[in-house]
């Protein structure tokens, strides 16, 4: 019987991948927050509008200053005038059309952009992993 090969382990700690571990997530969570919430993942989280923008907080907008106000008991910093769900529902059903091609095409993009750059990246984490800083772009 012949012997099996082996797979050779590589000796290499694992390095963090910033698109994976970093810009992936934040635009799965914009496109999420912005569905459901009606606002961007920055004003989700700083219940704040981009610079520029109307910072007035419309009805059916949600942040989370606004449901950790609500699930605190005090509900009159809740943004809406209606119940949660009803927003969500409403949220939903403007932003859904934006949000779905996002979550199902976001990752193949991702995954094709990086081929596509790869020549360009490869001298650059060469460079950092020869620094010793644990990161790959």
């Amino acid at each position: 019987m012949a012997k099996k090969s082996k797979k050779r382990k590589s000796r290499s700690k694992p390095r963090f991948n910033v698109t994976n571990g970093v810009i992936m997530p934040m635009v799965i969570g914009n496109a999420l927050t912005q569905g459901f919430f009606g606002v961007s993942l920055r004003a989700f989280v700083t219940n704040r509008a981009p610079f520029g923008a109307n910072n007035n907080n419309n009805s059916w907008e949600i942040t989370a200053p606004e449901l950790f106000a609500s699930i605190m008991g005090d509900n009159d910093h809740y943004g809406t005038d209606y119940s949660f769900t009803k927003a969500v529902r409403y949220n939903l059903s403007k932003n859904y059309g934006q949000m779905l091609p996002v979550l199902f095409l976001a990752r193949p993009a991702f995954k094709m952009i990086e081929n596509v750059t790869s020549p360009l990246r490869r001298p650059l984490n060469k460079a950092l992993k020869a620094s010793g800083v644990g990161v790959m772009v």
